[in-house]
């Protein structure tokens, strides 16, 4: 780690996103006081929850009830403390009797479930978190994130590593990508996502376009139309066709053809390819060119929001060609959900 500089504010969300061996775990190691810097400084005020490496912290031979006590007693709290608090980890674990059990016959779920409950049950001023929700099932990652919400509200300040991207989008306000230790760049987490993704799937980083790929096509028209008739604006629930031309400079065979969706925020509204959709594209020659042409029916709410388009290698995550918030589209219209999507269309009341 060399030449960053970091300032988390009370309050504030910070994703920290990167390849493999950027060193995130390392700066969050150094913030949560695990590890101690060669050179500089790291200022923390409060009491710091940190769920690191799944399982650390945790005696094997310990059950759980006895880890809670261990765990919250390093952070600082005394017995009545944890306490008054223990049935709350209990019940946020949801482990049932297994909380009686030592925790070296737990499965990872079981152990990340109550890792994560001790964190967020004793009320530390920063919790820092790596990668670990990824662990959980489905309800219990939505359980997690429901209450990393409810503490944003609350003005805990989170530091939050993860490769899903949506995940950092969604609940980060600012993002930091680090490559080999140093710090690409820092800003609002949709930017900076779209940096990370034009880092992984692009050949030049320093541009300011995020249109990249292996040159091998490229895209010569971008337009939205109805009924054959160009358009940039669409009442919500409307259908209408995103189309996409782009030029071959080499023979492909059946290339996959992407598109994706975010509003404002950056938060993904919808995303597929040809891939996913099962459907074989054919085989392109040199010089030859192709129209994409993808009928979508979206009952968004009002707002802008932003098509993606990308070209693809059939077997492995490499691009052709692909731009980053290709075009725009405005969707108007009355909206009665809370949300994105509009998605109730009529309502009966029966006596």
């Amino acid at each position: 780690m060399k030449n960053i500089s970091l300032s988390v504010r009370k309050g504030e969300t910070i994703g920290i996103i990167g390849r493999n061996g950027s060193g995130k775990s390392t700066l969050l190691q150094i913030m949560a006081g695990t590890l101690m810097p060669t050179q500089g400084e790291v200022a923390v005020d409060g009491r710091v929850a940190a769920l690191l490496e799944l399982g650390s912290g945790f005696n094997p031979e310990f059950t759980g009830r006895e880890n809670v006590y261990l765990n919250a007693s390093i952070l600082g709290l005394k017995k009545p403390e944890i306490d008054a608090r223990f049935d709350e980890i209990a019940a946020f674990a949801d482990i049932g009797d297994f909380i009686d059990q030592p925790t070296k016959i737990y499965s990872s779920g079981m152990l990340v479930r109550l890792a994560f409950a001790v964190q967020v049950c004793v009320h530390p001023s920063v919790l820092i978190i790596d990668e670990a929700l990824a662990v959980g099932d489905a309800a219990f990652q939505r359980k997690c994130f429901r209450r990393l919400e409810e503490l944003h509200e609350l003005a805990l300040t989170i530091v939050f590593v993860s490769h899903d991207l949506n995940a950092v989008t969604n609940l980060c306000t600012t993002a930091l990508l680090l490559e080999h230790g140093e710090c690409l760049g820092s800003g609002p987490a949709s930017q900076i996502c779209d940096l990370y993704q034009k880092l992984l799937f692009g050949e030049n980083t320093s541009g300011a376009p995020l249109i990249y790929g292996d040159g091998k096509a490229a895209f010569t028209k971008i337009w939205f139309e109805n009924n054959g008739v160009s358009v940039s604006t669409i009442p919500s629930g409307s259908e209408f066709t995103y189309c996409c031309s782009l030029r071959f400079s080499a023979a492909i065979k059946d290339p996959v053809f992407g598109l994706r969706i975010k509003n404002v925020q950056g938060v993904v509204v919808s995303s597929t390819n040809t891939f996913m959709m099962g459907r074989r594209t054919g085989d392109f020659e040199a010089g030859e060119s192709v129209t994409v042409k993808w009928k979508l029916l979206l009952p968004l709410g009002p707002g802008h929001y932003f098509f993606s388009c990308g070209c693809s290698y059939p077997d492995e995550d490499r691009f052709l060609c692909r731009q980053v918030d290709s075009i725009k589209l405005l969707v108007t219209g009355s909206f009665h959900d809370v949300g994105i999507a509009n998605v109730v269309r009529d309502l009966t009341l029966v006596k």
